[in-house]
């Protein structure tokens, strides 16, 4: 097999990689109206089993509104040695897409130190989509929160 062919296999099967991990997201650029609607979301196993956030006796939860607007209780701040710190607060979202990401939620809130900012990235090739909110440190594996609209 001549080297040229090796290269081309290897580059077929790196985009079928790819495209393989990419296929839970949504492809083309989801409608606000697709996502509006009440969210609760659950720490993955791997996130719990890792957290010392149990037991957690509040809910997870974000609205997005047609609006806009959203308001989030306790969401995901940061996570520090299996402690979960969160935050919640109101403000704008969108729908946009960062470089190199899937499509997500895109978060704007301003509170007395300035803006904030988060995302979540949409889970689904097509409505009733998923949130994901992914955390933790970048070297170890990624822990999530999925959240699910309500009334899916």
């Amino acid at each position: 097999m001549s080297l040229h062919l090796c290269y081309l296999a290897l580059c077929v099967l790196c985009l079928a990689l790819v495209g393989c991990a990419m296929d839970q997201y949504s492809l083309g650029k989801p409608r606000a109206e697709d996502l509006v609607g009440r969210y609760v979301g659950e720490l993955t196993p791997d996130a719990a089993a890792r957290s010392t956030d149990a037991p957690f006796e509040g809910k997870r939860t974000i609205k997005l509104e047609a609006d806009g607007s959203f308001v989030a209780q306790n969401m995901v701040n940061s996570a520090s040695g299996g402690v979960i710190t969160y935050w919640s607060r109101q403000g704008e979202w969108s729908v946009g897409r960062p470089p190199g990401r899937p499509w997500s939620v895109r978060l704007q809130s301003r509170d007395a130190a300035g803006d904030v900012y988060g995302s979540l990235d949409i889970l689904g090739r097509a409505p009733p989509y998923k949130l994901v909110d992914e955390f933790g440190d970048p070297d170890a594996p990624r822990e999530a929160v999925v959240y699910t609209r309500e009334d899916q």
